[in-house]
């Protein structure tokens, strides 16, 4: 016969209460009935197709960086920034989020990030004088991009992602 301790268990530290956020579990993690290594595997799919499109336009931002001050103001203007902090904040942001995300490094947060950029161009940008005239917001484009963002964020990266392997670590948990 074991006898076991009746005193309550120590409170997870604020450092544990932090990583926990950051690399936590899903609300899906235990719910799906698939070997977890093939989930993993599947969420990658969507990580892959979400970081593509940001990233192939991070790339072309930068190699015309001189020039996207001018397009922040006369073509895509963004109303609450000034065109040099809009170029240098979307180029930063099409370079390292969806490298972030490919990866699963901060994944969850990577793809709210992709979530944002895209409600950004449909709700905001797109609805300026000037992205209008342009033709900015495509509903068919970032519905989705802000959906699979979205979802990525509740979901999670999966298993075949640095953020598992972090909270493997850090957290011990598998």
């Amino acid at each position: 016969m074991s006898y076991e301790s009746t005193a309550a268990s120590p409170a997870p530290s604020k450092a544990r209460t932090f990583w926990a956020l950051v690399f936590g579990r899903g609300p899906f993690d235990r719910l799906s009935t698939m070997p977890a290594w093939i989930l993993g595997l599947v969420l990658l799919a969507p990580r892959i197709w979400l970081a593509i499109p940001f990233w192939d336009a991070g790339q072309i931002r930068l190699a015309s960086y001189s020039r996207q001050p001018l397009f922040f103001q006369s073509i895509h203007p963004v109303p609450f920034l000034d065109p040099q902090t809009a170029a240098f904040v979307t180029t930063a942001a099409e370079i390292t989020l969806p490298v972030l995300l490919v990866f699963g490094c901060f994944g969850r947060w990577a793809a709210l990030g992709l979530a944002i950029m895209a409600a950004t161009i449909f709700f905001i940008v797109g609805q300026t004088e000037q992205g209008m005239a342009n033709g900015i917001a495509i509903a068919s484009e970032q519905f989705p991009w802000m959906f699979v963002g979205l979802a990525l964020f509740i979901i999670g990266p999966g298993r075949a992602s640095i953020d598992y392997g972090i909270r493997w670590l850090i957290l011990k948990e598998r």
